[in-house]
């Protein structure tokens, strides 16, 4: 609940509802389009834009001028790479983690060198993690739905700085909360009882 996520060309942007009702877009996508932006309208208003780690930014500047009223926002880490990419001024997360509806945060895995910025909702018995290049899944036969995940294999070379201690951060995040869901900024949604095992 309060999640809605779009694919355009395999990247995944998704809009989180917040506790106010406005909405953080979580990796927007290059392209707005008219019935995008009348989409985002039934949802609610853009407060925040998240680049979710130093590489996806592709949508930063178009949706910044879209949305003037939106705080734009990243892990700190990535502050001057995402500016002289996009030639825009981002804060850091602390705002936006207050808004966030209750059962949901942000984690920034340890050992990582690209600022990624990872969501995990709980909601009942069901836990969604929301990750950037980590993971992956594979579609079914049946459509964008999967339950098979698999590591990217670029992650290694242009995120992980300390392996063992990306290890030992991702490996605490599958004890404190198992997902069940997998919702990727590539590929397909994936759900399973065994992801964490995968």
């Amino acid at each position: 609940p309060g999640l809605y996520t779009a694919i355009k060309n395999n990247l995944r942007c998704t809009a989180i509802v917040l506790q106010s009702g406005e909405v953080c877009l979580f990796s927007p996508v290059s392209g707005l389009s008219d019935l995008a932006r009348a989409s985002l309208a039934e949802i609610g208003k853009v407060a925040f834009l998240l680049a979710p780690n130093g590489y996806h930014n592709g949508g930063m500047a178009e949706y910044a001028t879209a949305f003037p009223d939106a705080a734009i926002v990243a892990s700190p880490d990535m502050h001057e790479r995402l500016h002289d990419r996009t030639g825009l001024t981002f804060t850091g997360l602390e705002t936006l983690r207050a808004a966030l509806p209750d059962g949901t945060r942000l984690e920034c895995p340890a050992g990582l060198k690209n600022g990624e910025t990872w969501l995990i909702a709980q909601s009942g018995e069901r836990c969604l993690w929301h990750v950037v290049d980590a993971f992956g899944a594979q579609k079914n036969s049946e459509g964008r739905i999967g339950n098979k995940i698999r590591a990217v294999k670029v992650f290694p070379s242009f995120a992980i700085k300390d392996r063992a201690e990306y290890l030992v951060s991702l490996k605490a995040l599958i004890a404190s909360d198992p997902p069940d869901i997998l919702l990727p900024c590539h590929g397909a949604i994936a759900i399973a009882a065994n992801l964490p095992e995968q």
